[in-house]
Parts: structure tokens; C-alpha cells; sequence
């Protein structure tokens, strides 16, 4: 017995057995549980989540809002534009036809 201990005293006196012992000894400690949220606490989480969900939905449903508007804007443009582009096309041929 005093032939062990005297080893085990030696060993902990290198800096490699003084590693060892301590990781057992982390190995050995329990760490403490977390403690899980209350269902206040909880809700409090959900209620936030909700309401940043809610934001981000809401900036992305203007954006949508506004993108539409400016290609509804493209459009009326572009019949503007075939209209005028329709009526050029009718003033040629007519022009052709009588010279």
C-alpha cells in the first residue's frame, strides 16, 4: 500500500499526472443541469418570435405591393406604346397605298 501510494504521489508530481488527475477529476464532476425556461418564459419567446416573423412579413408584402405597382405602370407603358407603334405601322401602309 505505501509502495502505491508513493507511485501515485510521484505521478502527480510530473505535469503529465498532474493532466491526468485533473481531467478525471472534470470527469467525474457532474456539471449542473440547465435549468429549462418556465412557460412564461416560453411564451415571452414565441410572442417575439411571432412578431419579428410578423414584421419580416409585413416589410415583404409591401415590398411585393410596390414591385407590383411598378410593373403595372410597365404595362400600361408598354400598350401606350404598342397602341402608338400599331397606329404608325397603319399611317405607313395608308401613306404607301396613296403615293
Amino acid at each position: 500500500l505505501k509502495t502505491v501510494l508513493g507511485l501515485v504521489g510521484a505521478a502527480v508530481g510530473t505535469e503529465a499526472g498532474r493532466e491526468v488527475l485533473d481531467s478525471v477529476r472534470t470527469a467525474v464532476r457532474k456539471e449542473p443541469s440547465p435549468s429549462s425556461p418556465s412557460a412564461a418564459e416560453i411564451e415571452a419567446l414565441i410572442s417575439e418570435h411571432r412578431d419579428q416573423v410578423n414584421s419580416r412579413l409585413e416589410s415583404v408584402v409591401h415590398e411585393l405591393a410596390a414591385q407590383n405597382q411598378r410593373l403595372e405602370e410597365i404595362v400600361r407603358r408598354q400598350r401606350l406604346w404598342n397602341i402608338l407603334l400599331a397606329i404608325g405601322v397603319v399611317l405607313a401602309i395608308v401613306t404607301a397605298f396613296l403615293v
